[in-house]
C-alpha cells in the first residue's frame, strides 16, 4: 500500500499535461527493460536515466553492476544505480518480489471471485502489504 499510495501522491502533484506524457509498462523479464524504455523515448534521446534500487540491494553493488545496471547502461549509456529512501521504500526487507507476487495473486483471486474491475485502486485495495521490486523511474 505504502508504494501505491506514494505514486498516487506524485502523480496527484503532476500537471495534467505531465501526466499525460507518462508511458507506464509492465515487463515481465530484466532484459526487455532497457529496450523498452529506448522504444517509447526514441533512438535520438539522451535522459538522465537514475535506475533505483530497494534499499534491501543496499548490500550488492558489485551485483547491481555485474548483473542489473548493464540492462539499461546497453541503451542508457550514463545511466547510475540509486537507492530508494525509506519515504519510497519503507520497509524494504520485508518486502520484494515475494511479496509483490502475493499480492498480485491475491488481487487476481478478488477480481475473479467479485468482478472487480482493473484500476490501480484496486490492485492498492487487494493488498495490505505493498512492496515492489521496481517503481516508476524503472527501479530495481
Amino acid at each position: 500500500d505504502a508504494a501505491t499510495g506514494q505514486l498516487r501522491r506524485w502523480l496527484a502533484t503532476l500537471p495534467a499535461e505531465d501526466v499525460a506524457r507518462l508511458d507506464l509498462q509492465v515487463v515481465q523479464h530484466d532484459h526487455e527493460v532497457g529496450p523498452r524504455m529506448r522504444a517509447a523515448l526514441g533512438a535520438g534521446a539522451n535522459p538522465e536515466v537514475e535506475v533505483c534500487f530497494s534499499q534491501k540491494y543496499s548490500g550488492e553493488t558489485e551485483r547491481i553492476n555485474r548483473d542489473w545496471l548493464p540492462i539499461y547502461t546497453s541503451e542508457f549509456p550514463q545511466a547510475k544505480p540509486r537507492f530508494l529512501t525509506d519515504e519510497i521504500d519503507p520497509g524494504a526487507a520485508a518486502c520484494g518480489i515475494a511479496k509483490f507476487v502475493e499480492v498480485l495473486k491475491r488481487y487476481k483471486d478478488a477480481q475473479a471471485s467479485s468482478c472487480m474491475p482493473c484500476s490501480p485502486t484496486n490492485l492498492g485495495a487487494a493488498s495490505s502489504q505493498w512492496g515492489t521490486e521496481r517503481s516508476l523511474r524503472s527501479s530495481r
